[in-house]
């Protein structure tokens, strides 16, 4: 026997979607707390009863999530040593639920308005952050701007 909410990014939302029981048992009134939803996103959402002859639903209800804007801090920079040109990073994220995907650089000639994905340079995989490194890409141009991929989004370095 159990009580909670049931909820997906589809309509009709049933316990085999996602599911959030209420804590306690018995009857009546039950508050949970829904975490983890995706951003930007229309949920559905209804309560359910299980009991020895099944699972009943509630009345659906809906809403779309907020769009998280990530702030997103740091800097993708070269530099030359002598004859080498070195690429370093030092990425940051203060906002919860944000996960980098992916960084890199942007590059083009100077005077070109660098957009993501088309002036990409260079680019690696990230899952946390800080993101902090450095490699040796060849050939920089000297129109460059850093960006981070993340799950909410493309945030451009200043």
């Amino acid at each position: 026997m159990g009580s909670g909410v049931a909820w997906a990014t589809t309509p009709n939302p049933t316990t085999y979607d996602h599911m959030v029981p209420a804590s306690g048992v018995g009857s009546g009134t039950f508050t949970v707390n829904i975490t983890g939803l995706p951003f930007n996103t229309k949920i559905y959402a209804r309560g359910y009863a299980t009991n020895g002859s099944g699972t009943e639903y509630g009345n659906e209800i809906n809403f779309t999530t907020d769009n998280i804007i990530a702030n997103v801090t740091g800097y993708i920079y070269s530099q030359t040593a002598g004859s080498i040109t070195y690429l370093s990073w030092n990425i940051n994220c203060s906002t919860p639920g944000v996960v980098p995907v992916k960084f890199g650089l942007l590059g083009a000639a100077i005077g070109v308005t660098l957009k993501y994905p088309d002036h990409v340079i260079f680019q690696d995989n990230a899952n946390s952050f800080p993101i902090i490194g450095s490699t040796y890409p060849p050939g920089l141009p000297a129109n460059q701007r850093g960006f981070v991929v993340t799950n909410v989004g493309v945030t451009l370095l200043d």
